[in-house]
């Protein structure tokens, strides 16, 4: 059995920065991404989720409640829409193919 190697979505906030610093002590590779590398709300760009990862994991969430209201749009693509797209990332090849029976 391989050992496991994690992406994490939206590394920079407080959940994944905290994610992040756990699999580093426990010596678990862990592929750290931001808004900067992956915009979770576009589909095109989780091509950039590397296909090797056996552990996806979305610490990404629109967290600005104030502002929600006002750009209903932008938190429903990131904490509604985006989730779907990411499920659906995962569950094609070649991401699909490294997971593991439970």
């Amino acid at each position: 059995m391989s050992d496991p190697r994690v992406t994490l979505i939206g590394a920079a906030g407080m959940l994944g920065h905290a994610w992040c610093n756990l699999f580093d002590q426990a010596g678990i590779a862990c592929e750290p991404l931001d808004r900067d590398e992956i915009d979770i709300a576009d589909p095109a760009t989780l091509d950039r989720i590397d296909p090797a990862t056996t552990h996806l994991i979305n610490c990404a969430a629109y967290t600005a409640v104030d502002k929600a209201e006002e750009d209903e749009a932008a938190a429903t693509a990131i904490n509604g829409h985006a989730v779907g797209h990411l499920a659906a990332r995962a569950a094609d090849p070649p991401l699909a193919r490294t997971r593991r029976p439970a």
